[in-house]
């Protein structure tokens, strides 16, 4: 007979095992190899001499993890600037992105006491609401990889900048020399995620089942505790 494992004990297992992890830069991107997390997973699961679980997999469950963790977690943040120009709605977005979080107008003008301001989401169906066409932007609202300001910048705004404030997609991982590009915190359970997979492949689907619960834990209590931390905190 299968015993499940309740989901509020997986939790409370992962914090008491990583806490001091978490607490202690859960932000800074891991730099783990792949490699060595295939090695810690292949110990794990007794395969250490990889007879039923290569290098070639191991690289693929890595990739896996890391993208369910980065799309889930978003704990991959990175920032764009565009140049905005007079009369000019559309600005191309570079960098490959899940989402973006803030975009913030900055007018360049140290003595301006709102040189700083949140632009506001907007739905592009509500434009025809808003009667102001240039001028200061306010509104924000991202298509097709690009993002599009209201109003459209006038003259006063030509040259001014807008800071976009994204949740990145993480380059494919493709060799056991690339890095995990996802906060320290996450190397626990990028392993337990492998040795999910290995488990399955080897028809353990109870102990697979317990350790994809892990895996999934500790993006909840990112959630939950870390990221929420982390977004109280004052800036330094």
């Amino acid at each position: 007979m299968r015993t499940s494992i309740p989901r509020l004990l997986l939790v409370l297992l992962l914090a008491l095992s990583l806490t001091a992890q978490a607490f202690a830069g859960s932000q800074a991107t891991s730099g783990t190899t792949v490699a060595t997390v295939i090695t810690r997973a292949q110990e794990d699961v007794n395969d250490a001499s990889a007879n039923f679980f290569d290098d070639d997999e191991g690289i693929r469950w890595a990739d896996e993890a890391v993208t369910i963790i980065a799309s889930q977690a978003r704990c991959i943040e990175g920032t764009e600037n565009a140049t905005l120009r007079q009369g000019q709605m559309t600005y191309p977005l570079a960098t490959s992105h899940y989402d973006i979080e803030t975009v913030v107008y900055d007018s360049g003008v140290s003595t301006d006491p709102q040189r700083y301001t949140f632009l506001n989401k907007v739905d592009p169906k509500e434009l025809y609401a808003l009667s102001k066409e240039k001028g200061r932007p306010t509104y924000w609202w991202e298509w097709g990889g690009s993002i599009n300001v209201w109003p459209v910048p006038g003259a006063d705004q030509n040259a001014t900048t807008i800071m976009v404030s994204l949740v990145e997609k993480p380059a494919a991982i493709t060799a056991t020399n690339d890095t995990l590009p996802t906060p320290y915190y996450f190397d626990p359970a990028i392993v337990s995620y492998m040795k999910s997979k290995y488990l399955e492949k080897d028809e353990r689907a109870t102990t697979a089942a317990y350790y994809r619960g892990l895996f999934y834990s500790a993006i909840e209590y990112y959630l939950q505790t870390i990221r929420k931390r982390l977004m109280q905190e004052p800036a330094q």
